[in-house]
This record gives C-alpha cells, structure tokens and sequence, in this order.
C-alpha cells in the first residue's frame, strides 16, 4: 500500500508473518505496536477536522477475514462495489470515543446508498469493544471486527488511532486520516457521495489533497 508521503516514515517498512516470528516477538511487536498507538493519539477529542489526504497511488487495499461481535467472519468481499469508511479503533482512545457518534450519524445519512462503515477493533477482546460501544452508543448498527492480534493494523500500516481509510468501489484506498473527524460533517458525507459509482464521473475534485 503507497501511502502519501507526508505519513512519513515507516509507511513503507515490510512486515514480518506470524511464520517468521517466534510467540515472544509476536508479543513484544504487538505491545509495541500499542504503546506506539497510545503515544499518537490525538490528545484533544473535542477538536474534530473534517479533511483527509488523498493516498497516493489509489492501492488495492489489504485483504482481510475478522470476525464481528456476533462471531461471524467478514472479509472485504461482503462489501465489494461499495464506498467504504474503514476506522481503526480501540476503547482507550479518547479520540475514538469523541468521533464515534459522528460515524453513527454518518451511517444513518447514507443508509439505503452504497456505503458501509466497517469498525475495527485493535487488539481488544470481544467483550470489551461490545461493552465500550453499549455504553457510548446503545443500539448502534454499524458492523464492528475484531483484530485482536493486530495483524490487520499491521498490514493496514495504521501508526495512530484512530484512523480511517476511505475506500472506493474499486477497492481502492481514496484517502485516510489520522485523528478524531467529525464524520457527520457535509463535507465528509459529500466526500464519500462523490466516491459512489453514480456519482464518480463528476468527481475530479475528490482527487485533490486537503493539506
């Protein structure tokens, strides 16, 4: 995956596989995985932006296979040809827990068009993430994963929460951002109505980079 280049460095490191690895690194990659996380998030979750950055170079994204609450697995191809908003998340983030509402008011803006929010949890168990979004969102609708060995997040390349990928049809990574956003925003829905497949033959605007 060809990141922008102001994500800066490592956005291009190779992974290891969970073959090449023994248990105790597996461990000590994954504890520090998080405490990178944690040093990132955005301290203040009442300022959320609206902007995203174009990912250069439109990359296929990182296939994956999780399993949601209920304990059925997902992959991407239960979602092809549509726009999706992928959110890397944990119930630590004081930044996930300011933008979450948004997604949920998101959601409800484009229900019934091709879009799906796809929320996935890094390295938290079931139980925990259920009872984090029970308590901030009772009765919310969006489907949440679970990547709990933060092998995705890995694969995803993802170095702060929380951070969203947009996704196009295609399945094609359009941009990303690092921090809380204010997803309920006209700006960000717009965004993503541009990215529908009726809608991207009067969409070169959506190519250009916020920043």
């Amino acid at each position: 995956m060809g990141r922008d280049r102001q994500c800066g460095r490592g956005a291009g490191r190779q992974l290891e596989t969970s073959s090449e690895v023994t248990p105790l690194r597996c461990f000590v990659k994954a504890l520090s995985l998080v405490l990178a996380l944690c040093s990132v998030t955005v301290a203040d979750a009442r300022e959320l932006g609206t902007d995203f950055r174009l990912f250069a170079g439109r990359d296929a994204v990182a296939r994956f296979a999780l399993e949601d609450l209920t304990g059925k697995k997902r992959t991407l191809a239960d979602y092809s040809d549509r726009v999706l908003v992928v959110n890397f998340w944990a119930s630590w983030c004081s930044s996930c827990m300011a933008e979450f509402p948004t997604l949920q008011v998101m959601r409800a803006e484009l229900a019934g068009e091709r879009f799906e929010l796809l929320a996935v949890n890094v390295g938290e168990d079931r139980l925990t993430a259920k009872r984090f979004l029970d308590g901030l969102i009772p009765g919310f609708s969006f489907p949440v994963l679970l990547d709990e060995n933060m092998l995705t997040t890995r694969q995803w390349r993802v170095r702060a929460l929380p951070t969203s990928f947009i996704v196009d049809p295609q399945g094609r990574i359009a941009f990303f951002a690092e921090g809380g956003r204010n997803f309920a925003s006209p700006e960000v829905v717009d965004r993503l109505r541009t990215l529908m497949p009726t809608n991207q033959a009067e969409a070169p605007a959506a190519g250009r980079d916020d920043d």
